[in-house]
């Protein structure tokens, strides 16, 4: 690594450079599994960047910027970045589910928590009393698998990934048995300041709308549930265009679906969900992703759609708010926003 990219070396078409705030860190060169490894001066590299969680590696080649996913589930997809900018009329609005519109991270962190500590005890060692702040970034708002691997290599190196998936999976599901019958005494998904009101003027504005998350379907569908209960809007299915989860769990015995490890930041899934809503990358201005996590800011940029970013995710830690078309401290300010586009 050598330091920070300056923003003056970032094309504001494929940048906000009004956001940047030293995200990118500049590589001397870049080993990518399969590919061999990159360097600044051959094969057209001009800069190479990661952004400060390392989700993205970013290569640039003169105007062109190419987008490498660096994950740890072992695949490593390359994605063209495109200009973002939203254009009316405004036909679709595509909205994260956790802590974009239900403020659910707390739970899953905690489930995350009891996961690292059953391993822990299999193995001997003491509990761990809480995540370090810093830990943000790599607890929350990628996939589940990608969550877990960290907490192995960080917390519990002799575990292995399957049991570690067996234990979340296992205490994911009590934890929602639980929380359905009333045995738990939080009040674990509520609703987003501002959602209710964002959510009726795209209604009023006839705009579709699609809810897309990288949790698996067992999870995500009681969090709506009970989200859109609180706010009065009746059944989810009805309300929103289109509903993406990852599915369900693939493993022995157990018909899987795809989604749970090629989730976010994959464009996949939200373009799926797009696809519902009538989203062409011809009128890709037209449609807009709202979310607060860097997973979220890569898979709508990725696909070629501008974003507004949510604060109080991990969007600033992991250093991806340049990425962002616009960046708001609430959903409140997110519906003030799209208001403007809307008069015109």
């Amino acid at each position: 690594m050598a330091g920070a990219v300056t923003a003056a070396e970032m094309d504001p078409a494929l940048f906000n450079v009004g956001l940047y705030d030293g995200d990118l860190i500049r590589l001397r060169w870049c080993a990518v599994p399969g590919r061999g490894v990159l360097r600044p001066s051959e094969e057209g590299v001009t800069l190479l960047a990661v952004n400060r969680g390392y989700e993205f590696i970013f290569v640039f080649r003169g105007t062109r910027v190419d987008v490498i996913l660096n994950n740890k589930i072992g695949l490593f997809p390359s994605f063209a970045l495109l200009p973002a900018q939203i254009e009316p009329p405004i036909k679709g609005v595509l909205l994260d589910l956790d802590g974009t519109c239900v403020k659910s991270e707390a739970f899953w962190i905690a489930v995350i928590l009891e996961t690292v500590n059953r391993m822990r005890r299999r193995f001997g060692m003491p509990q761990l009393p809480a995540f370090d702040r810093s830990e943000l970034p790599h607890i929350s708002g990628r996939t589940v698998p990608e969550h877990l691997l960290y907490c192995i290599q960080r917390h519990c190196p002799q575990a292995a990934l399957s049991d570690m998936q067996q234990a979340y999976t296992e205490i994911a599901e009590e934890y929602m048995r639980r929380l359905n019958a009333g045995e738990l005494d939080i009040d674990a998904f509520e609703p987003a300041e501002g959602l209710k009101e964002l959510l009726l003027l795209l209604k009023a504005h006839r705009i579709r709308i699609g809810i897309v998350t990288s949790g698996l379907y067992y999870k995500a569908w009681p969090e709506l549930r009970q989200a859109m209960d609180k706010l009065g809007l009746g059944d989810a299915t009805e309300f929103f265009d289109a509903i993406l989860t990852s599915g369900t769990l693939a493993g022995r015995g157990v018909c899987g679906t795809m989604g749970n490890a090629i989730a976010k930041p994959w464009p996949n899934i939200y373009f799926e969900a797009a696809q519902v809503l009538g989203f062409t990358m011809e009128e890709r201005a037209h449609y807009v992703g709202i979310g607060d996590s860097g997973s979220d800011v890569g898979s709508l940029r990725l696909m070629g759609t501008p974003f507004i970013g949510v604060v109080h995710g991990n969007i600033e830690q992991g250093g991806t708010k340049c990425l962002c078309t616009h960046y708001v401290a609430s959903l409140v300010e997110a519906k003030t926003l799209l208001e403007n586009y809307l008069k015109n």
